[in-house]
């Protein structure tokens, strides 16, 4: 999907973008990382779908049908480098409800379970990098 009309707009010395995003139609769970190794899994947001080269943040929400939130990890540059702007952050996707959805038995509060069809879901994310 691309970036809502209007956007990516200027805040100063940052650009701002609101992108809805879709998810994948078959979900991987997020592995997280030891650090310095960033986490692994979930669905990817790329800078470059948000009109960006790189991400300093994302604000992420709740999709449109209100059956998931989603949150931002950012995936950190080639070679570990953590802490510093990225050009893709892994997605996150939690259920809003206890109820099948996307094919699997989701318990609220807890992340997608893996196979997970997230395609008919969408999330509107506030997208910000530097100009």
């Amino acid at each position: 999907m691309r970036p809502l009309d209007g956007y990516p707009d200027s805040w100063g010395a940052q650009r701002a973008s609101v992108v809805p995003h879709a998810g994948p139609a078959s979900y991987t769970q997020v592995t997280a990382g030891t650090p310095p190794a960033v986490a692994t899994g979930g669905d990817t947001l790329q800078a470059v779908s948000a009109g960006l080269k790189w991400i300093d943040f994302i604000g992420v929400g709740v999709t449109d049908s209100g059956n998931y939130r989603v949150e931002g990890i950012p995936k950190g540059r080639s070679g570990g480098a953590t802490g510093q702007q990225t050009v893709n952050y892994t997605l996150r996707w939690i259920a809003a409800r206890t109820a099948s959805l996307g094919g699997q038995s989701q318990v609220v509060g807890t992340e997608a379970i893996s196979a997970t069809d997230l395609s008919a879901e969408v999330v509107r994310l506030l997208v910000i990098g530097p100009k």
